[in-house]
């Protein structure tokens, strides 16, 4: 463990946060765009970053402001020197003209005219003025409405920068003067792939597992992920290994999911319980036993549907041996049309007022029936009564109609599933 030089330790996730554009893991198309545009001269005079927390917004807003205003270039550079008198004081959040503001503890007019007064000052020492303003849907409507005239023709010397988790919350009339970036969630490999060389330059010892069970929890954030390992590496005090940060996080450990996977999907509802209870036992939290559950099921319905996921980086030996095994194990039912029509017994079913012919078997609506190759899906059949077919899109009174043509069909949504066939109105397929 290092400690910064006035002996007060600093978090891995401040410590370790991107100082250039070359630093940001994850985010290569917002990366290419604003390289390509500081090195064309096309800076945007606002920009607005989205994503969910932890993924680098405000660090981006900061090397923005970095690479507008670094000494070592004449001009605005993609690769901001890190050393310069104005790099560290952006870096150390103390440079005059870049302002960071938090929106969500001053949202009122009062605080946006503090900006509308200050943009008419050329920087004192910059070349631009930087405005930062972090989480900005929590401004009031009339704070944004405020701000629109200066944001969409500020002065030459100014840029926005603008921070966001909760994009749908600020104004299409605020969007639509900003260029906006969409920073994406860390995938697992990059997650593991940052936490390991950041425990391998604290220098600690982090089992492989741990690192996926710790990039598992951070789902996709960078400062979570690393906050995790932070309080491991506090927790196991030398090396980290796989079992100690299941009892950090509450976790059940994934053989253990697996295990009561197979027998809730066996009916063995005695064991099911015994091995819910182990777990609690330990320390897993029932509801995250219960997310792990869901996310197994999904895990294994796509190694059933798509196989090569299981050949995919970053997927653990259990998930790939025992999904498989699941996944072979999964039966899909699928029938034929005519195969069905011959199965089914049809029994008298109640009558629809004026029409000759019985019906109880539903069929869903299109797109989900190809009638070119008879080939049904099991939940696209279903028993309902005659109160159903009133919801059928083409309406009672076509539906009248085309039973009345068709004596003893099937009903299929606008389709009529008939002995011979598909039949809609008097085209037969």
């Amino acid at each position: 463990m290092t400690a910064s030089d006035s002996g007060a330790y600093r978090v891995l996730a401040r410590k370790y946060r991107p100082t250039s554009f070359a630093d940001l893991k994850g985010q290569e198309a917002l990366v290419r765009t604003l390289s390509n545009a500081f090195a064309q001269g096309r800076v945007a005079h606002a920009f607005i970053l989205t994503g969910v927390r932890g993924v680098g917004k405000t660090t981006t807003a900061r090397i923005v402001a970095k690479g507008l205003n670094c000494l070592s270039a004449d001009g605005p550079t993609v690769d901001p020197c890190g050393t310069c008198a104005n790099c560290l004081a952006i870096t150390e959040d103390r440079h005059v003209d870049v302002i960071e503001m938090d929106a969500a503890s001053r949202t009122g007019v009062d605080d946006i005219r503090e900006i509308i007064e200050g943009v008419r000052y050329k920087p004192a020492s910059a070349r631009f003025k930087v405005y930062i303003i972090d989480e900005v849907h929590m401004l009031s409507r009339n704070a944004f409405n405020a701000l629109l005239k200066t944001l969409e023709e500020p002065p030459p010397h100014v840029k926005f920068v603008f921070a966001t988790t909760e994009i749908r919350k600020v104004p299409i009339t605020v969007q639509s003067r900003c260029q906006r970036f969409d920073l994406r969630r860390l995938s697992a490999p990059d997650l593991i792939g940052l936490l390991g060389a950041v425990a391998a330059t604290e220098q600690v010892t982090v089992e492989d597992e741990a690192l996926a069970l710790i990039a598992r929890a951070a789902d996709g954030s960078a400062r979570d992920g690393l906050s995790i390992l932070d309080q491991a590496i506090a927790m196991a005090h030398d090396a980290v290994g796989a079992d100690q940060v299941r009892t950090m996080l509450g976790l059940a450990d994934r053989a253990q999911i697996y295990d009561l996977f197979e027998a809730v999907m066996a009916g063995r509802l005695a064991e099911s319980l015994e091995l819910l209870a182990a777990m609690h036992a330990h320390g897993a939290d029932p509801l995250v036993v219960l997310q792990d559950l869901l996310a197994l099921t999904h895990w294994v319905t796509k190694a059933k549907t798509a196989p090569s996921a299981l050949t995919e980086p970053g997927i653990s030996e259990l998930e790939r041996t025992r999904g498989a095994a699941f996944a072979e194990a999964l039966s899909v039912a699928q029938c034929n049309a005519r195969d069905l029509f011959a199965r089914v017994t049809l029994q008298q079913g109640n009558w629809l007022e004026g029409c000759d012919g019985p019906f109880d078997l539903v069929v869903s609506n299109p797109p989900y029936i190809d009638p070119t190759d008879h080939h049904l899906e099991e939940g696209d059949v279903r028993f309902e009564p005659r109160s159903a077919l009133v919801a059928d899109q083409r309406g009672l009174a076509d539906l009248a109609t085309i039973i009345k043509q068709s004596s003893g069909c099937l009903v299929a949504g606008g389709w009529l599933l008939l002995e011979h066939g598909y039949q809609q109105g008097s085209e037969v397929r």
